[in-house]
């Protein structure tokens, strides 16, 4: 909003980029926005002008991690380095508070945080903890918040908002993340710094970062068990398998995944996934849904596939991470939380951040991160005490998401505004009628939720930068 309004500039959509989002979901992967003529100031550089106006910027990059040794004792040195992280994180001569989703990661920041207060080593904070329910019973993480605010005391604010206070915090959100956004989550995340804006709170401690960091998602055990297979680590990777199967059901690749290098036997599990659908489930094989065939030009089809990364079995865990951290994921998180805690005068802050975090867990050995089935490891026993016994022994992975009806709800809302396409954009990347395509189809599958959350953020993106008269 800035850029825009110094003037001086008059930019169009970055078509590869959008398209790739339309797509995939991919955003702030590289050093291109979404408007054309705008770039990304790489992470963790200065943007240096020297010779006056109209001088050529250089980029000079002022850290990158350092390759330290295995620590002798990886569980005592990360409890230290944590608290002191969270110590640092919560200076301030304003009130500072916390988000809580009821995971591991934020629910050990108001641990230590407490632990701190208690011994007047954090002044500032308030011990106000702030965190969204869905709808839905089964991705609520309220009894986890709970049980953490009883056993820290900490007061425990819950944001549940109908949908006419999403319907409210749409377009505000999108005005205020500048670009298209993940999912409809990104909305719930903006109400949740809203409230901590209206309770005077304006510092705000949070647990992005520590799955990227400490290998928290479990799709990450699908890599390993390819990292494994790749290496020809064949005992390792059933091992994985069946003791993931035991955990959690089903597999942690998919047969597609193994066999995907050869062409014939991608033609066999096609064929399967269409003739024999309950082998095929059995085996997590699964056809490829045409859905954005249906609803995407095929000048969209083709700007994505010139832009978008071909995923690659990594070399090593610790790679893949890195990867995750500082392209793929990690970015665009926090592009998503400065936008919606600044859009709210509210500073939000990131321990599992620290510098000196990241280059202590990247020295670590992979069984301290994914140690069998479990993930996180190194940090379940370095502060695994302090936590409620139901969130330090949890097996399964919520994370951070809205009520699925969101989406929905809100493309059935606008779906008169936005179903046609208007304006000199629009035609390039939306087939006509593809809102209500999807909202008139019986697939209410995530794949399908997700794709009609980009289309309806992207319309709604381009309608507020290039109105039409």
């Amino acid at each position: 909003k800035g850029i825009l309004r110094a003037g001086g500039l008059s930019p169009v959509p970055n078509s590869g980029v959008l398209c790739k989002y339309l797509t995939s979901g991919l955003t702030d992967d590289s050093d291109q926005s979404f408007f054309s003529g705008i770039q990304r100031v790489p992470a963790a550089s200065n943007l240096i002008v020297e010779g006056g106006w109209g001088a050529e910027p250089t980029v000079s990059r002022y850290w990158s991690p350092a390759l330290n040794d295995p620590p002798s004792n990886a569980v005592s040195g990360f409890r230290d380095l944590f608290t002191d992280s969270v110590r640092l994180h919560a200076r301030s001569d304003a009130p500072v508070g916390s988000c809580l989703s009821g995971g591991i990661d934020s629910s050990t920041i108001v641990c230590v945080a407490e632990g701190l207060r208690r011994s007047g080593r954090i002044p500032a904070y308030v011990h106000r903890v702030f965190g969204y329910v869905p709808n839905e019973g089964e991705f609520s993480e309220e009894r986890y918040m709970r049980d953490v605010a009883d056993k820290t005391g900490a007061a425990l604010t819950v944001i549940a908002p109908d949908q006419s206070e999403v319907e409210r915090a749409l377009q505000d959100a999108v005005r205020a993340q500048d670009e298209p956004f993940g999912s409809s989550s990104i909305v719930a995340q903006y109400l949740v710094f809203q409230a901590a804006e209206k309770a005077g709170v304006k510092v705000m401690l949070d647990g992005q970062g520590a799955d990227e960091l400490l290998a928290g998602y479990h799709s990450y055990f699908g890599v390993v068990a390819m990292i494994r297979l790749r290496q020809l680590r064949l005992i390792g990777f059933t091992r994985l398998c069946i003791a993931y199967r035991l955990r959690f059901g089903g597999w942690p690749v998919r047969a597609a995944d193994i066999f995907s290098r050869f062409k014939v036997a991608v033609r066999l599990l096609s064929a399967l996934a269409a003739r024999a659908p309950r082998v095929a489930s059995a085996l997590n094989v699964r056809p490829e849904s045409p859905r954005t065939v249906d609803v995407l030009t095929p000048l969209a089809h083709s700007e994505a596939d010139q832009v978008t990364r071909r995923w690659l079995v990594p070399r090593s865990l610790g790679a893949f991470l890195w990867d995750q951290m500082t392209v793929i994921n990690l970015p665009s998180l926090l592009r998503f939380e400065d936008r919606n805690s600044m859009a709210h005068s509210v500073e939000a802050r990131v321990p599992f951040l620290d510098h000196r975090l990241v280059e202590y867990a990247g020295s670590l050995p992979d069984e301290m991160l994914l140690n069998g089935v479990d993930t996180k490891y190194v940090l379940r026993e370095a502060l695994g005490d302090l936590l409620p016994h139901s969130v330090r022994f949890r097996k399964d992975k919520i994370g951070f998401r809205a009520s699925r009806s969101i989406t929905w709800d809100l493309a059935e809302v606008f779906r008169h505004e936005l179903d046609h396409n208007i304006g000199d954009w629009e035609p390039l990347w939306f087939s006509p009628g593809s809102i209500s395509r999807l909202l008139d189809s019986n697939d209410r599958s995530d794949a399908a939720e997700n794709l009609l959350w980009r289309i309806l953020n992207a319309k709604l993106w381009l309608r507020i930068h290039w109105p039409t008269v």
